[in-house]
C-alpha cells in the first residue's frame, strides 16, 4: 500500500466527540476532544493538579536560585525521595511535604526533631480531615486522607 493510501485510510477512521452537540473528529482512542475534556470535571481536576505542580516547581526553582536552605518540611528530606518521589506523588516537589501523609524523615543523630515534624504534619492532616467532614461515617471518603487538601481547595476552605 502506498504512503498516500495508508494516510487516507488512517484519516478515514474517526469518530465524533462523545459530548452531545460537539462535531469534532477524534482519531485517537479517546472519547472526548481536547476542548471538551478540559471542560469536563476530570479535565478541570487534571489542569488544577498540573498548575499546582508547576507552582511548586517554580517555587522550588526560586528557592534554589536565591540560595535559601532547604526547609525542615521538604520533599528532599523524606526517606521516600530519590531525585523524585518514590511513592509516586506527581506533585512531590519542595514543600508538598507539608501536605503529604507519607512524609517521613530518616532517623539520624542530626535529626533529633523527627517526632516533632511528624506530629506537625499529622496534626495538619487531622485538621484538614475534620474540616472536610470526613469524620462523619456518611461521608463517601470516611477514614481516607487521600486528597483531603484537594477537597478543601474545591470547597474554598483554607486551614491557615
Amino acid at each position: 500500500m502506498s504512503r498516500l493510501t495508508e494516510l487516507q485510510a488512517r484519516q478515514g477512521r474517526y469518530r465524533l466527540c462523545a459530548t452531545p452537540g460537539c462535531t469534532t473528529r477524534i482519531y485517537t482512542g479517546g472519547q472526548l476532544c481536547g476542548a471538551c475534556y478540559h471542560a469536563s470535571p476530570e479535565g478541570i481536576a487534571e489542569d488544577n493538579r498540573h498548575s499546582r505542580y508547576l507552582y511548586g516547581r517554580r517555587k522550588e526553582q526560586a528557592r534554589l536560585a536565591a540560595g535559601t536552605p532547604v526547609p525542615a518540611l521538604h520533599c528532599s528530606r523524606c526517606v521516600h525521595w530519590e531525585n523524585r518521589c518514590t511513592m509516586g506523588f506527581p506533585d512531590g516537589i519542595g514543600t508538598f511535604a507539608e501536605d503529604c501523609a507519607a512524609f517521613l524523615l530518616p532517623m539520624t543523630m542530626d535529626n533529633l526533631l523527627h517526632p516533632f515534624h511528624q506530629d506537625v504534619v499529622q496534626d495538619r492532616l487531622e485538621r484538614a480531615y475534620d474540616a472536610a467532614g470526613r469524620n462523619d461515617p456518611a461521608h463517601p471518603q470516611h477514614l481516607l486522607y487521600t486528597n483531603v487538601f484537594g477537597e478543601l481547595d474545591a470547597k474554598g476552605i483554607h486551614l491557615e
